[in-house]
């Protein structure tokens, strides 16, 4: 829970991740790349990441997008608290659709 993104480009170098089992086991997790999921209010609710079974490299403007996709979904989240719709339940269909 950082406030920043957080990146492993080669999770088999990286001592941050070495013991971490999803590298170390079976799945064999090679990269990671998360921006924080954060309210308006400040509050980490977790993260939006990229995965995957290979090293990777990430450029800024690919880690900025990815934090532009994070925005827009705590928007949609926060839209959704904000008008009480429940959130395990589809929208009502709309006036006059089929």
């Amino acid at each position: 829970m950082q406030d920043r993104p957080w990146v492993i480009e080669d999770a088999r170098t990286d001592v941050r991740a070495l013991a971490n089992p999803l590298v170390s086991g079976g799945f064999g997790l090679q990269f990671y790349a998360g921006v924080p999921l954060r309210t308006r209010d400040g509050f980490n609710l977790g993260t939006l990441c990229v995965l995957d079974f290979e090293p990777r490299t990430v450029t800024d403007a690919e880690i900025e997008t990815l934090g532009d996709l994070a925005a827009l979904v705590m928007n949609e989240l926060e839209l959704r608290l904000e008008y009480g719709r429940d959130l395990t339940r589809p929208a009502p269909a709309s006036a006059g659709a089929p």
